[in-house]
């Protein structure tokens, strides 16, 4: 008797394992399909290149009401990036009627005159409640938040909120930062999970930077001050991987 449950218990376990193993390539490789890469790995000597290289239209930011940038907060690169990124759209047709900021990412509040500084660490969900109807009736809504609440990937984030919520149609491009060399994964800012319970909601952001960075490890340029891919992950979810060379 006894044999028979420790062999239905490790029938049990070893079908757990399979169902686990198998959710987890499913998911892998699920992100994988629906993405497409706009722009390989390459090296940049200045920002002014940079917004060259953003496929950026008026045609293809006619269909979006908002539109979320997203930065690796402690990222400098990414911050000396950001006004030339504002300035790209704007030259390719999108005229803001408002630019939001978290005020937690500790941007110079001088060079962005005008804005409206929030903390979304504890006011994303009363920011919805209190300007959910302005943000609905207002054209062009520029965010600028960090890449964990600008990702469309993350589960529950504000732009989650913004989509279901609100029901609004925005863009997210969210900037991050992936390994060089395999022998730089743990460095990953934002760590991939495929387990069921992702209690965290951005393994699924994680996984899909784990997956690009795999693509090209040891493939990046050598040379140039910053390097740069775009990926389209869906039409409304892009995420732009800029970063300084790394060393081994």
């Amino acid at each position: 008797m006894l044999s028979g449950i420790n062999m239905r218990n490790l029938y049990v376990l070893a079908l757990l394992i399979l169902v686990s193993i198998g959710l987890g390539i499913s998911f892998w490789f699920g992100q994988g399909e629906r993405s497409e890469l706009v722009l390989a790995p390459q090296a940049l000597n200045t920002l002014e290149n940079f917004g060259a290289q953003l496929p950026l239209s008026a045609e293809n930011l006619a269909p979006y009401s908002h539109v979320i940038l997203g930065i690796q907060a402690e990222a400098t690169e990414h911050q000396e990036a950001l006004p030339i990124l504002l300035q790209t759209l704007t030259g390719s047709g999108l005229q803001y009627e408002s630019l939001v900021i978290d005020s937690t990412l500790g941007l110079d509040q001088a060079k962005f005159p005008g804005a409206t500084w929030v903390n979304f660490a504890t006011e994303a969900r009363s920011f919805l409640d209190k300007y959910g109807a302005l943000l609905t009736s207002q054209r062009q809504v520029i965010f600028i938040l960090s890449n964990f609440q600008s990702s469309q990937l993350v589960k529950g984030n504000f732009v989650d909120g913004l989509k279901k919520r609100l029901n609004l149609n925005v863009l997210s491009i969210s900037m991050v930062r992936v390994p060089q060399y395999r022998e730089h994964e743990g460095r990953l800012e934002i760590s991939c999970s495929v387990s069921v319970v992702d209690s965290v909601g951005s393994g699924a952001l994680g996984c899909q930077m784990l997956q690009l960075a795999r693509r090209f490890y040891y493939q990046w340029p050598k040379e140039g001050k910053y390097l740069t891919a775009i990926e389209r992950v869906t039409a409304s979810d892009w995420l732009l991987y800029f970063q300084r060379p790394q060393n081994l």
